[in-house]
């Protein structure tokens, strides 16, 4: 990438993202939970990332707090709960905004495993079946 290690600095923005500083076309993200950390890496396109482990006996009214009226709708079992969960996790991750904004509540996301929005497309799938993993990208 035209730049050797020593020189590589990583900062974070406002809402805590972190980026290459001078590598404005590569973007990274990363999570971890459990036994699992993940790293995604794009070039010329933004990139947002989570893995959650899957407890199944977490409270669903946990939910209220990060989901708007209309994906709490979708909610029917803690299969769910947790694609919801990481789809949101990425998709805010991705622009840099975390949770740090009310863009949770205005983004509207669906259950599905494959969401395709006029910013992004998120892709979803259950990971080793006791984790349930995200990546949202920038078209």
């Amino acid at each position: 990438m035209g730049i050797s290690n020593q020189n590589i600095c990583i900062e974070v923005n406002k809402y805590g993202k972190p980026y290459v500083v001078g590598l404005y076309d590569v973007d990274f993200n990363i999570s971890h939970s459990g036994e699992y950390v993940i790293l995604g890496i794009s070039y010329g396109k933004k990139i947002g990332i989570d893995i959650e482990r899957i407890d199944n006996n977490i409270d669903l009214s946990i939910g209220t707090a990060v989901f708007n009226h209309n994906e709490l709708l979708q909610l029917n079992s803690v299969y769910d709960f947790y694609l919801l969960w990481v789809k949101k996790e990425a998709y805010l991750k991705c622009f840099g905004e975390g949770f740090a904004t009310d863009t949770y509540q205005k983004t509207i996301l669906s259950i599905e495993s494959i969401q395709y929005t006029q910013d992004c497309d998120i892709y979803v799938d259950r990971f080793n079946q006791n984790y349930m993993l995200a990546v949202c990208v920038t078209k």
